[in-house]
């Protein structure tokens, strides 16, 4: 079985990044859903996270934050996109 082309192109993540990705992969179905809009993943979901995965530290985590929040907010942007297709006749 042949990989689908979208994972066989992209990039690897550097090693630092996986914590990161792992965190955000975890905390995706944290977010509220509220009449159609999405929302992010909460602020303490992520500090719950962190604390239960031993990130010490106000910089361990607010650079967690910082990833988790840029993921997330392209996750919206996408998903927000293919929710307007959808609804398009």
């Amino acid at each position: 079985m042949a990989f689908p082309e979208a994972l066989a192109t992209q990039p690897d993540l550097p090693g630092e990044l996986l914590f990161a990705w792992g965190a955000f992969f975890d905390l995706r179905d944290d977010r509220p859903m509220m009449a159609g809009a999405i929302g992010r993943i909460p602020f303490m979901a992520i500090e719950k996270w962190a604390e239960r995965h031993g990130v010490l530290g106000a910089d361990q985590l607010d650079r967690l934050v910082t990833l988790v929040r840029a993921m997330d907010d392209e996750w919206i942007k996408i998903e927000a996109e293919r929710i307007k297709a959808a609804a398009r006749p």
